[in-house]
């Protein structure tokens, strides 16, 4: 495939944002993997780890949900019934604050058990029992696993075919022996097969498996003291300690201030074992109120991480990351990580100091259906143990800054819209003055509607438009699907993507059309997959997509 036409496939493939805020105590699904189902919004909404919601088409229940995880802008949730497949564009409406938490300021809590239309029958493929019937006398089993294949064949002059084979599992075991222990794994295996081989980097065959998490963790609600152990994933509360193969002990010395260690191998995702290079170690103090559950109007992070490698100091820094909110009408995240320079580093770089990675985001309601967002975050590459033979002419140290904003419009009923803007900027490289073709810019536009005309139909339209130093161009999208019963649900859509080449004024296109369903096929079994025919200047021919699942 050529490079520029990959570029406008995976425009393509993403099908517009798609975004949707929530408005008041209701949250859009974004969309749903074998084992979670993700909402558009998290922890600047209120939402928290514990929270219980519901699943609604019309004035019907068709799901219950809890969160399991929560960001600053997405949630993930773990589906403890549901009458027909939770999907994309669904209406997720809060059921019950988290044991614990506070509830949020203005509003009432509505019954702790809905009530559906129509309770499933027994043999309903996808009617899965509450979480209390579901508990395992010692432990609550949720999660799923899946295996995909995936085969593309180019009917183009390329010959470039292409299949791919994955094993995924996502686990987590909560309420461990009745205690607050919990114990998560999360993996993927994968094997690529390539009629022709590209480069050294990509060959004919290639197989890449990924070790994301395996944690035990104890987190009593109390919060005043917990623990985490293993290949230990992003940190929850602030992202600067990265992937670690080791161990957090955290513990509240007051209500409002967290402390806590961590120490550990720099954990190499790239393999389902436990090795990796180098150490990383350091300590963080944490202003949030105290309790597992606890939602306030701050959150604030300052971490000193150290990482070695071969005896020697391979980087120092401090990250500082920080969340605040005004309730349901405006919210703001910061992090930031600022190198401290010391020896060789310090000799290379001939500073001190250098801030390394700058991130800004936020939220404000505009209106009861109406969010405007902006994020901006400035990245430069810093100096460590890898890269110090690097030589200085060939060390990228500029400065990367991006942009984005838009606005987000959601009705009750399930007409929504979208539209933003964003913009990749390169510091000018003094040493070659004549390249200025990093910078990037881009602009969508997308309507939707959950129940088009009362009809049960789920339809879209989608806009998008990119221009940088080599093309120009867009996508346009549209795309309709409804349920059919409980357990199916099929979604036709019809794309183009379209460009130019600057440098020599050549016009290219392309068009798919995609089939994509999924079906329930009882006892938790689900198959899911997409039928899809390409024609145009970078990809002809027929591709497809299938996987089978088990939801735990």
């Amino acid at each position: 495939m050529r490079p520029l036409g990959r570029v406008a496939l995976l425009l393509a493939l993403a099908g517009g944002p798609g975004l949707a805020l929530a408005s008041g105590r209701s949250f859009t699904v974004k969309y749903r993997s074998a084992s979670n189902v993700y909402l558009d919004a998290g922890r600047a909404a209120g939402l928290d780890v514990g929270d219980r919601l519901r699943v609604v088409a019309g004035q019907a229940t068709v799901a219950e949900m809890e969160v399991v995880y929560a960001a600053e802008q997405s949630a993930s949730c773990k589906v403890l019934s549901e009458t027909r497949p939770v999907k994309a564009g669904d209406v997720a409406l809060l059921l019950t604050r988290a044991p614990g938490a506070p509830a949020v300021a203005g509003t009432s809590a509505p019954p702790a058990t809905p009530t559906p239309a129509a309770a499933p029958a027994a043999s309903s493929p996808v009617a899965y029992p509450s979480a209390q019937a579901a508990a395992a006398p010692r432990a609550r089993l949720v999660g799923g696993a899946s295996i995909g294949y995936y085969q593309s064949w180019d009917r183009s002059g390329s010959a470039f075919d292409y299949s791919e084979r994955t094993a995924r599992v996502d686990l987590g075991l909560y309420d461990i022996g009745g205690q607050p222990l919990s114990f998560t794994l999360r993996a993927r295996s994968r094997r690529n097969d390539r009629s022709q081989a590209l480069s050294d980097r990509t060959p004919l065959t290639q197989n890449t498996d990924r070790l994301y998490e395996l944690a035990l963790r104890y987190e009593p609600r109390s919060d005043r003291i917990a623990f985490e152990l293993g290949r230990v994933g992003i940190y929850r509360f602030f992202v600067g300690v990265g992937y670690l193969d080791g161990g957090i002990l955290r513990f509240r010395p007051a209500d409002n201030v967290q402390l806590g260690a961590f120490a550990g191998r720099i954990a190499d995702i790239d393999a389902l074992g436990l090795q990796g290079a180098g150490q990383r170690y350091g300590g963080f103090v944490r202003l949030a109120p105290g309790g597992r559950y606890a939602n306030g109007a701050y959150d604030v992070a300052l971490a000193f991480a150290r990482e070695t490698a071969a005896g020697e100091v391979s980087r120092e820094y401090l990250s500082l990351e920080s969340r605040f909110g005004g309730g349901r009408r405006w919210s703001l995240f910061q992090r930031a990580e600022l190198d401290i320079n010391t020896g060789w580093r310090q000799d290379l770089t001939g500073k001190s100091y250098q801030l390394t990675n700058v991130a800004l985001s936020g939220n404000l309601r505009l209106a009861s259906s109406t969010w405007a967002f902006v994020s901006y975050d400035g990245l430069r590459n810093y100096r460590y143990y890898q890269n110090r033979l690097l030589p200085p002419e060939q060390f990228d140290d500029l400065l990367h800054q991006g942009l984005r904003a838009g606005l987000n419009y959601s009705r009750p009923g399930g007409f929504g819209a979208t539209a933003g803007f964003g913009m990749s900027l390169k510091q000018p490289d003094p040493r070659y003055p004549e390249l200025d073709l990093a910078n990037a810019y881009s602009f969508n536009a997308g309507v939707r509607h959950a129940n088009f005309l009362s009809s049960g139909l789920s339809v879209g339209l989608d806009g998008a438009g990119f221009s940088n130093g080599y093309t120009d161009g867009g996508v346009l999208s549209v795309r309709a699907g409804r349920s059919f019963g409980p357990a199916y649900l099929l979604d036709l859509s019809l794309g183009r993507s379209f460009y130019r080449v600057q440098q020599t004024g050549q016009n290219r296109n392309t068009q798919w059309l995609r089939l994509t369903g999924r079906a329930g096929l009882g006892r938790r079994v689900y198959l899911q997959g997409n039928a899809e025919y390409n024609s145009g200047d970078d990809l002809q021919g027929p591709r497809v997509f299938l996987e089978l699942g088990y939801l735990f």
